[in-house]
């Protein structure tokens, strides 16, 4: 909740936080209901965060919104962390750059079963 704040109070209207790493699904179900069609997730940046970015993806996918993927952020920065640090202007470079859910998924596949880890 704090990054949802924090990025308020800093001027980001559009957006929101999610707890223990996931949407709930009245989350997805708002944002379906207000005919939101695409969505940038950036979670925080451990496997937990990674997990519940998996899981959202999956379930917006379910329902019709189109999922983008911010990239990690650095040194284990939460975003509310990340914002204070380094400003809206980083923030939104970093959100600029998400790249399509998909693709992030099979990245994340291709790591997790590479025979090079």
């Amino acid at each position: 909740m704090i990054d949802a704040a924090i990025a308020q109070l800093s001027g980001m209207t559009n957006v929101c936080a999610y707890v223990a790493a996931s949407c709930s699904q009245e989350q997805i179900q708002t944002i379906e209901r207000k005919k939101i069609e695409k969505v940038t997730l950036c979670g925080d940046p451990d496997k937990a965060g990674d997990n519940g970015t998996a899981s959202n993806l999956r379930r917006m996918l379910a329902v019709g919104i189109l999922v983008y993927v911010a990239p990690r952020l650095p040194n284990k920065l939460d975003p509310d962390e990340f914002i204070l640090k380094y400003g809206l202007e980083a923030w939104n470079k970093n959100i600029n750059s998400a790249e399509h859910g998909l693709r992030w998924q099979a990245k994340r596949l291709i790591q997790q079963y590479s025979i090079d880890r």
